[in-house]
């Protein structure tokens, strides 16, 4: 008997099926609506004060000077508030010649890092008030999330950061070609775009200071998405810059997968929840059918590998190939460096590759 390999079960995709949408609030929250009641996307469920996210600033590039060098210049300190556009730091060089820091947006100046030359800017707090953003029964009530059971389609990411966000999906690029900044006009205020294979840092700014609510690419430079609010060490983040983002792929240039484009443009046009803390899109379907109706999702979560299983890999060889399982050796070969592993192999309509069996997933 063939010896047996596990693989983790990455959902890409979950279409027209009965799923839960959290929906909830930082800090302390008030709930409007109790179990078992019908909601739809206008319904208020949680209504409190958010607590402001924040902007970091790098004060030291602007003015032209090393991080502990910045505090010369400094015209606000650590607790002071400012408004949007209030000077952070001046410097005069050359003549009439002059550089400033100024703050992108109204809070409270929370930390003047030294060491890098960065300030940053707490948001201050805000009431705010959470729909349902969605058609369906209340399944669970807390203080602060309401969970509810909707017939909606789900695309999950790899990655993400910030915080859950509706509107309405656009696509701005084909799947394989870069976001660039003159993708993006102010015509997106609020809504979800696409971008394609990479979310470049100006692209990323810009969205940002139009209220673009979120973007889902197929990948991101690994320090742009720190600067976003994401986190590499663990798989999703809590932080939150003001826009989400959730990347199909992963870090570096990398298509959106054509499984996923193609349920993006069939639902263009529509309301749709991207949650970076979850790394997934949610595109609520409005219907007249009963929630009975749709099936839950129910996938495992891992399971023995098999010949036609269509797998993506998730090690720094070939990352993010995907296509179909055609064999696994039966004896181990030595890899150059030294470790001895059974290979797999995954072919697709370009190329075939072979790849320790370990570093491979299934997709469904």
């Amino acid at each position: 008997m063939q010896d047996q390999y596990y693989a983790k079960i990455r959902k890409r995709v979950v279409e027209e099926k009965l799923v839960v949408v959290n929906r909830s609030i930082y800090g302390k929250g008030r709930p409007k609506v109790k179990k078992g009641d019908r909601v739809v996307p206008e319904t208020i469920v949680l209504e409190g004060e958010m607590p402001g996210g924040f902007r970091s600033i790098p004060a030291g590039q602007i003015l032209g000077v090393n991080g502990k060098e910045i505090s010369k210049y400094l015209v606000k300190n650590i607790g002071d508030k400012v408004n949007k556009g209030d000077r952070l730091a001046f410097r005069k060089t050359f003549g009439i010649f002059s550089r400033e820091v100024v703050s992108p947006i109204p809070g409270i100046v929370r930390e003047i890092d030294l060491d890098n030359g960065v300030i940053s800017v707490q948001l201050l707090p805000e009431f705010d008030r959470i729909s349902a953003a969605c058609w369906g029964e209340v399944l669970e009530v807390g203080e602060s999330s309401v969970k509810i059971k909707t017939p909606a389609s789900e695309i999950f990411g790899v990655a993400g950061a910030g915080k859950s966000r509706e509107g309405i999906l656009k696509i701005l690029t084909p799947r394989d070609e870069f976001l660039i900044s003159e993708n993006i006009n102010d015509n997106l205020g609020s809504k979800i775009i696409v971008g394609g294979s990479l979310i470049l840092r100006e692209s990323f700014a810009k969205a940002l200071a139009l209220s673009v609510n979120g973007i889902i690419a197929g990948g991101m430079h690994t320090l742009d998405f720190v600067s976003a609010g994401g986190r590499i060490v663990e798989n999703f983040s809590s932080s939150d810059v003001g826009m989400t983002v959730v990347l199909t792929e992963g870090f570096g240039p990398a298509p959106i997968s054509q499984q996923i484009f193609e349920i993006l443009k069939k639902n263009e046009g529509r309301l749709s929840i991207i949650n970076g803390e979850e790394g997934k899109l949610t595109i609520p379907l409005k219907t007249d059918k009963k929630l009975e109706a749709y099936l839950s999702d129910k996938t495992e979560g891992v399971r023995v590998l098999k010949i036609g299983d269509y797998v993506r890999i998730i090690g720094n060889f070939e990352l993010g190939f995907e296509g179909k399982l055609t064999s696994i050796n039966k004896s181990t070969q030595r890899l150059s460096n030294g470790l001895e592993v059974i290979l797999a192999t995954v072919k697709n309509s370009v190329k075939e590759v072979k790849v320790p069996v370990q570093n491979l997933e299934i997709i469904v």
